[in-house]
């Protein structure tokens, strides 16, 4: 084991985990979406692999274009193909790679596989009960030898892997998904599909991060499609993001501190929007003594035409949360 020394690990140069799908997914994030059964797990699913591979918009997030195999396990081979087609995936999308079946016992064996001849970046497993042979999925040791393999593959293929799974039928409140707790100390993200009158809801359990707000999904039962519409938690984000900018531009070089304190929201909100915009070049992060001060990079003008703050509640040009 390697250790380091903390004024050693200041200086180290740490990157944030790159944004694929903002408040969703990151880079190397391992993700549980959890459902009761017919709450359009897999349909909601299938449409965040496709936008994913198109590089498009989900619930109102500009999405990083990415190369992505969704196993459908428990899906028909033709309603799989007619599904995809509904919501949009066509022949000449070289980024959306798909099976429904294992020839071997090895299923992570197989998976690594397909991720190395293909480059794949992200792989959706739907479900993981049946990818995976769990005897006990309410055994804390067996699910955690499990997630072990799982992180394995991931860090050694640079992978994200977004697992889809049952919430028990008679689940409530405080009981988002089927097994022993160890399934969600064991991913980054949890993400639950609830009926809330009348409506699909989206919401998230973060392990390390804030909760974002509820997300409503729509969906066009016609075709089973995600629909394009803004979210209010996202529209919440961009508000932040333009008060920040905003902020700094009447007082350059002030710090974290200062911009919490001189706008409206969470802290934790407004440092999270603070991070996201210096990970997409808005804003530019300089040391300056024991603290951190924000101002605009030379190259960028700094007024409110060149920001480009979209209507749709996105930064253009940019995959920011």
């Amino acid at each position: 084991m390697k250790t380091y020394k903390f004024e050693d690990l200041i200086k180290m140069e740490l990157a944030f985990p790159e944004v694929i799908c903002p408040d969703l997914v990151n880079h190397g994030d391992i993700i549980l979406i959890s459902a009761k059964p017919k709450t359009f797990k897999s349909i909601t699913a299938r449409n965040l692999a496709y936008q994913l591979s198109t590089g498009g918009n989900f619930l109102g997030r500009s999405c990083k274009e990415v190369k992505v195999l969704y196993l459908a396990l428990e899906e028909k081979p033709y309603k799989l193909r007619e599904h995809l087609k509904q919501i949009g995936v066509e022949k000449e999308n070289q980024n959306f790679f798909t099976a429904w079946g294992f020839e071997t016992d090895n299923s992570l064996a197989e998976i690594a596989k397909v991720v190395e001849e293909n480059k794949i970046e992200v792989v959706f497993i739907d479900t993981l009960i049946r990818a995976f042979d769990i005897k006990d999925i309410n055994c804390y040791v067996e699910t955690n030898k499990l997630f072990k393999r799982i992180k394995c593959l991931r860090d050694e293929l640079e992978l994200t892997v977004i697992l889809i799974h049952h919430a028990g039928k008679n689940s409530n409140e405080g009981s988002d998904y089927l097994g022993s707790t160890g399934l969600h100390s064991s991913v980054d993200n949890l993400i639950i599909l609830k009926r809330k009158d009348g409506r699909l809801v989206l919401s998230t359990k973060p392990r390390a991060d804030e909760p974002i707000e509820d997300l409503y999904v729509p969906i066009d039962l016609e075709n089973l499609k995600v629909s394009e519409l803004p979210s209010k938690s996202y529209n919440t984000d961009n508000r932040i993001s333009e008060d920040i900018l905003k902020f700094i531009k009447a007082n350059p070089n002030c710090t974290k501190t200062e911009i919490t304190n001189g706008i409206t929201g969470k802290s934790s909100l407004i440092i999270k929007q603070i991070n996201n915009l210096v990970q997409c070049s808005k804003l530019l992060e300089k040391k300056e003594g024991q603290s951190l001060s924000y101002t605009f990079p030379l190259s960028s003008p700094i007024d409110e035409e060149d920001r480009n703050i979209s209507q749709e509640g996105k930064l253009e040009g940019s995959n920011e949360n």
